[in-house]
């Protein structure tokens, strides 16, 4: 796991907790407790001791859901769609750090919605579920919303309709560089659509029927992932 935005070097918190110890709970919150902000590194992994061997605690704010082997990414992504579906709001993320020849930087990486570039900015951004995760570096991030008659949502947003109302999921993206791609979109955890991006471009029509979350990924013509959206959160008024 990782923990970001603690006060220094000084401000330590004893990370040792043996695999499957109920102590992982109170690890986490001291964390968050002093503001930071505790995410799961790779929690299904083919190296040795790499997988994650705990239950995910209450204040797990990220997961990885980037991985070297479609297999880890598909069973990360069913591990964090069973966390959403509690109502849990932990965002995605993707990584690329470094432990061997062939696994660059930059294989993995997020693009985070904040006001301006500083530690606290960006760590409230991933807080709030306003994150693309991306399977490089360079590539631009598309853009996710929700939008019904008199209101938007982004990434990390919650959209309040009432029951029955007409609402559409987009997707955009740089049309170029996403030539062949489409769309897949997920209403809790499960696929409801599938469309090629036109012109950089597709679109979702459905109606509110219940509580829940939106997200979206695209994949590349071969079918590879290039990008996982955040959830838009669906709050239905039921009168």
């Amino acid at each position: 796991m990782n923990v970001w935005g603690l006060g220094g070097w000084r401000d330590l918190i004893d990370f040792r907790v043996s695999p499957g110890d109920p102590a992982i709970g109170d690890l986490v919150k001291t964390a968050t407790t002093r503001g930071a902000l505790v995410g799961i590194n790779h929690p299904y992994s083919e190296c040795v001791a790499c997988s994650w061997t705990h239950a995910v605690p209450a204040g797990v704010n990220t997961i990885e859901i980037s991985g070297r082997e479609p297999a880890e990414m598909l069973r990360a992504v069913a591990l964090w769609d069973m966390l959403l579906r509690e109502g849990r709001r932990v965002t995605a993320i993707g990584v690329s750090d470094w432990h061997r020849g062939d696994a660059p930087i930059g294989s993995a990486s997020v693009r985070v919605q904040a006001p301006e570039l500083s530690q606290r900015a960006i760590l409230d951004g991933i807080r709030a579920g306003r994150v693309v995760v991306m399977m490089d570096g360079t590539t631009p991030a598309p853009e996710f919303r929700v939008t019904a008659a008199a209101a938007t949502a982004r990434v990390g947003d919650t959209l309040s309709l009432k029951r029955g109302e007409a609402f559409a999921a987009r997707v955009e993206a740089a049309a170029p560089l996403y030539e062949g791609a489409r769309v897949e979109l997920f209403w809790n955890g499960e696929k409801v659509g599938s469309t090629p991006l036109v012109n950089g471009k597709a679109a979702f029509d459905r109606f509110a029927a219940a509580d829940g979350y939106l997200r979206a990924t695209v994949l590349s013509a071969t079918g590879a992932p290039i990008a996982a959206l955040n959830p838009i959160w669906i709050k239905v008024d039921p009168r």
